[in-house]
């Protein structure tokens, strides 16, 4: 019970709240409302960083099939139209050699052509012009279909990622509106046959294609070229819009030698090497078959990443390679057999 004396003294003395108590309390709730509003930034944050990475990731891996799918096209075409035969070889003059030698500066090494044959196993000896066939067609690919992803400096991917996607979106899925990547899928088609009649009539190409036995076999050799040049424009198409640098990497950033456990790097189908196998190691390369292609590229988390889409295609110094040749396990011989198209090999 609240006595006498302690109403007086509450009436004389009346109860006021502390100022700074009320600062503080107030302060208190500001700060409270600003870690409430930072925690749910936080949340939408870690959400958007969950669903960034995802993407990222399948764009990378996306990539890698890609690329790994047109290396297939490629091999297909150049296995059932390169001039394959001795008598292809012997036709060839000095100054042709030359030439051929001359015509892949960055992608093989310049020695003249006795010399490299000399440092080649004897089946890429032998299928050398196949091997040139091959090196040519991606050397076109990537020097004027991949190569402008290249162009643009680090700082500006996230700029280029964008201009690209809009330019080039054909579905409702990809931007709004679709009209401007309809008219560039047109017309990237429309170039696309002129680029296969200038490659089907240039030099050397013209040294490396064996002569069509018919009309028929010449207009399917043109189809099938049109047909891998579209398969790789439309992943260039793709995959511009990656998040990130693209790098391509020829005989002058790669190191001179092979080492098997490098990513960036893999020899070629007909050095017939186990994948474990370190036979090659120290080896010199050759000819960069297909150039390794990398990705640079700074996360949502702020992160530094770099990605080997595909290692470099390689021939190298192997002059002993078909003495004591190495029998290819059968998941390998598999492989190359899947890699030809052919059904009808069992291993």
């Amino acid at each position: 019970m609240v006595t006498t004396r302690a109403k007086k003294r509450a009436q004389q003395y009346p109860v006021t709240e502390d100022p700074q108590k009320t600062l503080r309390t107030s302060a208190n709730t500001q700060a409270t409302k600003a870690s409430l509003a930072r925690y749910a930034r936080y949340q939408k944050m870690n959400e958007y960083v969950r669903i960034e990475y995802t993407r990222e990731l399948m764009e990378k891996r996306n990539l890698i099939r890609d690329l790994s799918s047109l290396q297939v096209y490629v091999k297909r075409w150049v296995n059932e139209f390169a001039a394959s035969e001795p008598q292809d070889l012997e036709r060839l003059s000095d100054s042709q050699k030359c030439t051929i030698i001359s015509s892949f500066k960055g992608y093989c090494v310049q020695e003249d052509w006795d010399t490299l044959m000399g440092h080649l196993s004897d089946l890429h000896r032998d299928m050398i012009l196949e091997v040139f066939l091959e090196t040519l067609l991606l050397k076109e690919v990537f020097e004027k279909i991949f190569n402008p992803l290249s162009a643009n400096p680090f700082s500006a991917t996230l700029w280029r990622s964008e201009t690209i996607r809009l330019a080039n979106s054909v579905k409702v899925k990809q931007a709004n509106n679709t009209e401007l990547g309809s008219y560039h899928q047109e017309r990237r088609n429309s170039l696309l046959s002129q680029f296969v009649d200038t490659t089907l009539s240039g030099t050397p190409i013209q040294w490396l294609l064996k002569k069509p036995e018919s009309q028929e076999e010449e207009k399917e050799r043109r189809e099938r070229l049109y047909e891998l040049y579209q398969v790789a424009a439309e992943t260039a198409s793709t995959h511009a819009n990656a998040r990130g640098h693209y790098e391509f990497h020829r005989l002058d950033r790669l190191p001179e030698t092979f080492d098997q456990a490098s990513k960036t790097m893999e020899a070629h189908t007909y050095h017939f090497i186990a994948k474990e196998s370190t036979r090659l190691d120290g080896r010199r390369v050759l000819i960069v078959v297909q150039p390794g292609v990398t990705l640079q590229w700074i996360s949502e988390t702020f992160m530094d990443g770099l990605t080997v889409c595909s290692p470099a295609y390689i021939v190298v110094e192997d002059p002993e390679g078909s003495k004591g040749l190495e029998e290819p396990k059968e998941e390998d011989k598999r492989e190359f057999y899947n890699l030809l198209g052919s059904s009808n090999h069992s291993g």
